[in-house]
């Protein structure tokens, strides 16, 4: 079972999981996730940047999140809501984009006891139509219910970056956060700087000063951790053959593909896929 996807004819998922556990390696998610750290602790990477959840946190995963589980603790325990993309689509269309902007930004929230207590009915009530399978009206019922926290979620959310976040930011910091953006969007076929700075009106050398200062990272090294992560998702939850996935990520040969992805992991993809 992947427990990172709610396909069309699901629509929804929801219960009290400990299946972080399960997933150790990296995955890309297929809906939409929220989860809520009932006991112990979980370290995570969400898009490459490190996690950790605690109780009382919310957090949620948009479609297309990369996810790799690094720790949980064996006493963890969470509610799991899961909502396709298709499902999401359709019940978010009436909400601005800067919303799922600041929720791919800021994933994990930490929750105050009255915002507990309201989250854990709503998963509830969720959970009861969910079960009840009877119901001729369940889908619709459970998308307006699941609408209605999307609402929530984004007035809180509204909030709490008002209150957080600076009246204003520099233009490097912007700029830093739009790479980051367009290394999630086209990572899978682009692993040059100068297409990144080439997207950003800007020089390669000066993308590189701004990507240095903000992470102490190279503008390379994040291209290529990205790159990587998809290749390991795609080598774990897909059926494609090596040649397949060399062609999809836009490599010269597959022989090219292979070294690329040795040097960045010390293993061919073969022995990856293999690996338990």
């Amino acid at each position: 079972m992947n427990y990172w996807n709610v396909t069309d004819d699901e629509a929804f998922s929801v219960g009290t999981d400990t299946w972080l556990t399960q997933a150790g390696d990296y995955v890309k998610t297929a809906g939409v996730f929220v989860l809520f750290v009932t006991e112990g602790t979980a370290e995570l990477e969400i898009d490459l940047r490190l996690y950790r959840l605690r109780p009382h946190t919310q957090t949620v995963l948009l479609p297309g999140s990369l996810v790799h589980v690094l720790h949980v603790s064996p006493d963890f325990k969470l509610h799991v809501l899961g909502c396709s993309d298709t499902l999401f689509q359709e019940i978010s269309t009436c909400l601005e984009p800067r919303f799922f902007h600041f929720l791919k930004e800021t994933p994990c929230v930490p929750l105050d006891t009255a915002e507990s207590v309201r989250l854990q009915h709503a998963i509830s009530l969720l959970h009861s139509i969910h079960s009840d399978t009877a119901n001729r009206y369940r889908r619709q019922m459970a998308a307006n219910w699941f609408q209605n926290l999307l609402y929530y979620f984004y007035s809180r959310t509204h909030r709490y970056f008002e209150q957080r976040e600076p009246k204003w930011v520099g233009r490097k910091d912007e700029l830093f956060k739009l790479f980051l953006q367009l290394v999630h969007q086209y990572c899978t076929t682009q692993r040059e700087v100068a297409f990144y700075a080439r997207k950003m009106n800007i020089t390669p050398r000066y993308l590189s000063t701004i990507v240095l200062a903000m992470s102490k990272e190279s503008t390379k090294s994040i291209i290529d951790r990205h790159a990587i992560a998809e290749i390991k998702v795609m080598l774990k939850s897909t059926r494609l053959n090596i040649q397949e996935i060399s062609n999809r990520m836009k490599f010269a040969d597959q022989s090219f593909f292979g070294r690329y992805f040795k040097k960045h992991t010390g293993m061919s993809p073969i022995r990856y896929r293999n690996k338990q």
